[in-house]
Protein backbone atom coordinates (compact mmCIF):
# COMPACT_ATOMS: atom_id res chain seq x y z
CA UNK A 1 0.00 0.00 0.00
CA UNK A 2 1.18 3.12 -1.02
CA UNK A 3 2.39 5.89 1.79
CA UNK A 4 0.09 9.03 1.78
CA UNK A 5 1.21 12.54 1.96
CA UNK A 6 2.00 13.25 5.73
CA UNK A 7 1.19 9.53 6.92
CA UNK A 8 4.45 8.22 6.96
CA UNK A 9 5.88 11.39 9.13
CA UNK A 10 3.19 10.83 11.97
CA UNK A 11 3.98 7.14 12.03
CA UNK A 12 7.42 8.17 12.45
CA UNK A 13 6.92 10.49 14.87
CA UNK A 14 4.61 7.64 17.34
CA UNK A 15 7.72 5.52 16.58
CA UNK A 16 10.28 7.77 17.71
CA UNK A 17 8.04 9.18 20.69
CA UNK A 18 8.37 5.40 22.13
CA UNK A 19 12.05 4.97 21.20
CA UNK A 20 12.70 8.43 23.26
CA UNK A 21 10.24 7.15 25.79
CA UNK A 22 11.44 4.11 26.83
CA UNK A 23 14.96 5.37 27.15
CA UNK A 24 13.87 8.33 29.41
CA UNK A 25 12.07 6.12 31.57
CA UNK A 26 15.38 3.86 31.64
CA UNK A 27 17.19 7.16 32.72
CA UNK A 28 15.01 8.36 34.87
CA UNK A 29 14.79 4.57 36.84
CA UNK A 30 17.97 4.34 37.04
CA UNK A 31 18.75 8.14 38.78
CA UNK A 32 15.92 6.77 41.56
CA UNK A 33 18.29 3.73 42.27
CA UNK A 34 21.80 5.34 42.65
CA UNK A 35 19.82 8.06 44.63
CA UNK A 36 18.05 5.88 47.08
CA UNK A 37 20.20 5.66 50.32
CA UNK A 38 20.22 1.77 51.75
CA UNK A 39 21.87 0.42 55.11
CA UNK A 40 22.11 -2.88 55.39
CA UNK A 41 23.70 -4.80 58.44
CA UNK A 42 24.70 -8.56 57.21
CA UNK A 43 24.87 -9.51 60.48
CA UNK A 44 24.11 -8.54 63.45
CA UNK A 45 26.79 -10.39 65.94
CA UNK A 46 30.47 -10.81 63.89
CA UNK A 47 33.05 -12.23 66.04
CA UNK A 48 35.24 -13.60 63.61
CA UNK A 49 36.77 -12.47 59.92
CA UNK A 50 35.08 -15.67 58.75
CA UNK A 51 31.52 -13.55 59.22
CA UNK A 52 31.95 -10.39 58.38
CA UNK A 53 30.58 -10.94 54.63
CA UNK A 54 33.24 -8.77 52.52
CA UNK A 55 36.76 -7.76 52.38
CA UNK A 56 38.31 -5.52 55.24
CA UNK A 57 41.41 -3.32 54.71
CA UNK A 58 44.17 -4.97 56.53
CA UNK A 59 46.01 -2.97 59.02
CA UNK A 60 48.13 -6.03 59.72
CA UNK A 61 48.25 -8.20 62.67
CA UNK A 62 50.01 -7.68 66.52
CA UNK A 63 50.69 -10.30 69.12
CA UNK A 64 49.71 -8.27 71.84
CA UNK A 65 46.80 -5.98 72.99
CA UNK A 66 46.90 -2.21 73.23
CA UNK A 67 47.45 1.06 71.43
CA UNK A 68 49.82 0.70 68.38
CA UNK A 69 49.85 4.21 66.97
CA UNK A 70 48.08 7.72 66.24
CA UNK A 71 50.23 8.83 63.25
CA UNK A 72 48.84 9.59 60.14
CA UNK A 73 48.08 6.35 57.70
CA UNK A 74 48.74 6.86 54.40
CA UNK A 75 49.62 4.82 50.92
CA UNK A 76 53.01 4.12 49.53
CA UNK A 77 56.37 2.93 51.05
CA UNK A 78 56.11 3.47 55.03
CA UNK A 79 52.74 5.02 55.21
CA UNK A 80 51.33 2.46 56.71
CA UNK A 81 48.40 1.55 54.65
CA UNK A 82 48.36 -1.32 52.09
CA UNK A 83 49.79 -1.47 48.72
CA UNK A 84 47.71 -2.46 46.30
CA UNK A 85 45.15 -3.41 48.44
CA UNK A 86 42.94 -0.50 49.45
CA UNK A 87 44.57 2.03 47.53
CA UNK A 88 40.87 3.77 47.16
CA UNK A 89 41.48 4.99 50.37
CA UNK A 90 44.93 7.69 50.50
CA UNK A 91 44.70 8.42 53.80
CA UNK A 92 43.52 8.06 57.75
CA UNK A 93 44.07 10.98 60.21
CA UNK A 94 43.09 10.41 63.69
CA UNK A 95 42.43 12.90 66.54
CA UNK A 96 41.17 13.08 70.20
CA UNK A 97 41.86 12.71 73.72
CA UNK A 98 45.47 12.67 74.76
CA UNK A 99 45.57 10.11 77.58
CA UNK A 100 43.67 7.39 75.40
CA UNK A 101 44.27 8.63 72.03
CA UNK A 102 42.50 7.53 68.42
CA UNK A 103 44.59 5.50 66.55
CA UNK A 104 45.24 1.87 65.25
CA UNK A 105 44.59 -1.02 68.25
CA UNK A 106 45.31 -4.58 68.65
CA UNK A 107 43.13 -6.83 70.91
CA UNK A 108 41.59 -5.00 74.07
CA UNK A 109 42.79 -2.43 76.28
CA UNK A 110 40.47 -2.58 79.51
CA UNK A 111 38.47 0.74 79.68
CA UNK A 112 39.43 2.25 76.24
CA UNK A 113 38.84 -0.61 73.16
CA UNK A 114 37.48 -3.73 72.58
CA UNK A 115 38.63 -6.40 69.99
CA UNK A 116 35.40 -6.28 67.49
CA UNK A 117 37.11 -9.30 65.47
CA UNK A 118 39.33 -12.58 65.56
CA UNK A 119 41.19 -14.58 63.13
CA UNK A 120 40.12 -17.94 63.45
CA UNK A 121 42.88 -20.81 63.47
CA UNK A 122 45.65 -17.76 64.59
CA UNK A 123 46.29 -16.22 67.67
CA UNK A 124 47.76 -13.21 66.11
CA UNK A 125 45.62 -9.71 66.69
CA UNK A 126 44.10 -8.30 63.80
CA UNK A 127 44.36 -4.52 63.87
CA UNK A 128 41.65 -2.24 64.07
CA UNK A 129 40.46 1.58 63.89
CA UNK A 130 39.66 3.20 67.15
CA UNK A 131 37.92 6.86 67.61
CA UNK A 132 38.10 7.60 71.42
CA UNK A 133 37.17 10.71 72.83
CA UNK A 134 36.44 12.32 76.13
CA UNK A 135 34.38 15.02 78.54
CA UNK A 136 36.09 17.49 76.85
CA UNK A 137 37.45 16.25 73.37
CA UNK A 138 35.61 14.24 70.56
CA UNK A 139 37.90 11.85 69.33
CA UNK A 140 37.54 11.30 65.39
CA UNK A 141 39.00 8.79 62.72
CA UNK A 142 38.75 10.88 59.12
CA UNK A 143 39.44 8.94 55.78
CA UNK A 144 39.56 9.97 52.53
CA UNK A 145 39.39 8.21 49.03
CA UNK A 146 41.51 8.92 46.26
CA UNK A 147 37.83 8.70 44.36
CA UNK A 148 34.25 9.99 44.62
CA UNK A 149 32.52 6.78 46.72
CA UNK A 150 28.88 6.02 46.10
CA UNK A 151 28.77 3.21 48.91
CA UNK A 152 30.23 1.76 52.38
CA UNK A 153 31.20 -1.11 54.21
CA UNK A 154 31.82 -1.04 57.85
CA UNK A 155 32.69 -3.83 60.73
CA UNK A 156 30.54 -1.40 63.70
CA UNK A 157 32.14 -2.81 66.86
CA UNK A 158 30.63 -2.82 69.99
CA UNK A 159 28.23 -0.66 68.90
CA UNK A 160 27.49 2.38 71.36
CA UNK A 161 25.10 5.30 71.76
CA UNK A 162 28.08 7.13 71.05
CA UNK A 163 29.34 6.34 67.73
CA UNK A 164 28.79 8.53 65.10
CA UNK A 165 29.53 8.28 61.34
CA UNK A 166 29.34 11.00 59.01
CA UNK A 167 29.43 10.72 55.37
CA UNK A 168 31.03 14.29 54.60
CA UNK A 169 30.24 16.14 51.77
CA UNK A 170 33.49 17.82 51.95
CA UNK A 171 36.88 17.32 52.72
CA UNK A 172 37.42 18.93 56.46
CA UNK A 173 33.56 17.18 57.35
CA UNK A 174 32.14 20.65 58.14
CA UNK A 175 28.83 22.27 56.94
CA UNK A 176 26.01 19.81 56.26
CA UNK A 177 26.89 15.99 55.64
CA UNK A 178 25.77 13.11 53.07
CA UNK A 179 24.58 11.39 55.45
CA UNK A 180 24.74 10.19 59.34
CA UNK A 181 24.54 7.38 60.75
CA UNK A 182 24.91 6.97 64.94
CA UNK A 183 24.89 3.66 67.29
CA UNK A 184 21.06 4.65 68.65
CA UNK A 185 19.85 4.76 65.26
CA UNK A 186 21.40 1.62 63.94
CA UNK A 187 19.97 -0.06 67.16
CA UNK A 188 16.53 1.74 67.17
CA UNK A 189 16.16 1.51 63.32
CA UNK A 190 17.82 -1.16 61.99
CA UNK A 191 17.61 -3.62 64.48
CA UNK A 192 21.55 -3.72 65.42
CA UNK A 193 22.39 -4.81 69.32
CA UNK A 194 24.34 -2.97 71.25
CA UNK A 195 28.00 -3.63 72.32
CA UNK A 196 27.91 -5.83 69.64
CA UNK A 197 29.57 -6.16 66.39
CA UNK A 198 27.74 -5.42 62.85
CA UNK A 199 28.92 -6.17 59.57
CA UNK A 200 27.07 -3.23 57.49
CA UNK A 201 26.90 -2.33 54.07
CA UNK A 202 25.54 1.59 52.88
CA UNK A 203 24.61 1.99 49.20
CA UNK A 204 22.89 4.97 46.84
CA UNK A 205 25.78 7.89 48.69
CA UNK A 206 26.06 10.70 46.79
CA UNK A 207 29.46 10.51 45.71
CA UNK A 208 32.17 11.31 48.79
CA UNK A 209 35.82 11.25 49.18
CA UNK A 210 35.84 11.16 52.78
CA UNK A 211 34.28 9.66 55.88
CA UNK A 212 34.67 10.26 60.10
CA UNK A 213 33.87 8.32 62.91
CA UNK A 214 33.56 10.13 65.63
CA UNK A 215 33.37 9.34 69.66
CA UNK A 216 31.69 11.94 71.82
CA UNK A 217 31.22 10.46 75.17
CA UNK A 218 34.17 8.25 76.07
CA UNK A 219 31.92 5.23 77.01
CA UNK A 220 32.71 3.50 74.74
CA UNK A 221 34.93 4.29 72.59
CA UNK A 222 34.12 3.40 68.19
CA UNK A 223 35.70 0.47 67.26
CA UNK A 224 35.72 -0.36 63.63
CA UNK A 225 37.02 -1.71 60.68
CA UNK A 226 36.17 -0.12 56.76
CA UNK A 227 35.76 -2.83 53.90
CA UNK A 228 37.35 -2.60 50.79
CA UNK A 229 35.42 0.10 48.51
CA UNK A 230 31.69 -1.07 47.53
CA UNK A 231 31.03 -2.07 43.85
CA UNK A 232 29.27 0.49 41.79
CA UNK A 233 24.95 -0.10 42.28
CA UNK A 234 22.67 -1.74 39.82
CA UNK A 235 21.58 2.41 39.05
CA UNK A 236 24.52 2.75 37.51
CA UNK A 237 24.50 0.05 34.83
CA UNK A 238 21.22 0.78 34.45
CA UNK A 239 21.85 4.59 33.59
CA UNK A 240 24.24 3.09 30.98
CA UNK A 241 21.35 1.08 29.92
CA UNK A 242 18.92 3.76 28.83
CA UNK A 243 21.66 6.39 27.63
CA UNK A 244 22.41 3.59 25.16
CA UNK A 245 18.75 3.18 24.56
CA UNK A 246 18.49 6.57 23.69
CA UNK A 247 21.46 5.97 20.94
CA UNK A 248 19.99 3.16 19.68
CA UNK A 249 16.93 5.11 18.91
CA UNK A 250 18.34 7.90 17.33
CA UNK A 251 20.10 5.47 15.28
CA UNK A 252 16.57 3.86 14.25
CA UNK A 253 14.96 7.13 13.68
CA UNK A 254 17.54 8.67 11.44
CA UNK A 255 17.40 5.22 9.43
CA UNK A 256 13.44 5.78 9.26
CA UNK A 257 13.79 9.17 8.66
CA UNK A 258 16.07 8.90 5.27
CA UNK A 259 13.19 6.05 3.83
CA UNK A 260 10.15 8.32 4.18
CA UNK A 261 10.00 9.56 0.48
CA UNK A 262 10.47 12.94 -0.03
CA UNK A 263 12.19 13.54 3.60
CA UNK A 264 15.72 14.86 2.93
CA UNK A 265 19.06 13.11 4.97
CA UNK A 266 20.56 14.51 7.83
Amino acid sequence: MPIRNGEGTGRFGRQLGVWLGAGLLALMSSADLACAQTLTILNKNVTSTSTVGFNLLNLGTSTTSGFKSSSTLTTGAGGGLPTPSGTEITKIVFAGSNNFPSGVYAGSTSGVAALPISIPGTSNLLNYLVAEGSSSNVGTVTISYSVPQTGLQILWGTIGAGDTLTVCSNTTCTGTAFATYTGSNLINSYGAVANQNAAITIKGLPGFSTIQMSDHNNNPAFEFLVGQPVPEPAGMAALGLGLAGLAVARRRAKKLVQKIPGTPIA
